[in-house]
């Protein structure tokens, strides 16, 4: 776990707290979700001071959909991914056959879960830095946007889809359920967005989500 400490630029002292943080309910009673309501809670307030202070002429509603928008399932498992969490987590054989290791709602859970360990093995303005320095990049975003027109970040990826394509005269694409896996509990869906010859596949743990990132997908394809 060297290599994600450098990513992290901090070094914890206590290893086995940055071990629980990758153990995911599946595998132990000893897990990470209590890493990861106290992880949640340090995000949500460092990002909410963070916008804060970034963008002094946004109101309060405007505040809390991009806080919305910067704590989301989707932006937590990309930033996992990009700090590799899926290598280090510990999952049952039956989350293992599943690729648990990729599922965006157990990536999200983990990366809170690290912050939380972060927290109690650092102290608060050490878990604050490092958090500003990931979430760096979409706060560019959000401040390039809010120059022209903050409501484009609140848009759905299905809603910018289908304008993007209504403004071109095209039709608009369909999604499908192609496959639903996984316990009662913990379903992950798979959709098939297809729009005229192009096709993209996502998963989530709701249909809604699944198709959203489908969407997300099919916008970055035309």
């Amino acid at each position: 776990m060297q290599r994600l400490e450098q990513k992290l630029n901090y070094t914890f002292m206590d290893k086995r707290l940055l071990k629980r943080a990758f153990v995911h309910r599946s595998y132990s009673q000893d897990n990470n979700e209590r890493l990861e309501y106290l992880g949640d809670g340090c995000l949500n307030f460092i990002i909410a001071e963070a916008l804060y202070h970034k963008l002094p002429k946004a109101n309060e509603g405007e505040l809390s959909q991009l806080r919305a928008h910067l704590v989301k399932e989707d932006t937590l498992a990309e930033i996992a991914l990009q700090l590799e969490l899926n290598k280090f987590l510990i999952l049952s054989v039956g989350e293992k056959n599943n690729e648990g290791e990729y599922r965006p709602s157990i990536l999200s859970d983990c990366l809170e879960a690290l912050f939380g360990a972060l927290f109690l093995d650092s102290d608060f303005e050490t878990t604050r830095l490092v958090i500003l320095s990931l979430y760096e990049p979409y706060f560019q975003n959000i401040i390039e946007k809010a120059k022209k027109d903050l409501s484009d970040i609140f848009k759905s990826p299905k809603s910018r889809l289908q304008e993007k394509l209504q403004a071109l005269n095209r039709e608009i694409p369909t999604y499908d359920v192609i496959e639903i896996t996984g316990r009662d509990h913990e379903k992950v869906f798979k959709v098939l967005c297809t729009f005229e010859n192009l096709h993209t596949i996502a998963e989530g743990t709701t249909k809604k989500r699944a198709e959203q990132r489908a969407a997300e997908l099919m916008l970055e394809k035309i």
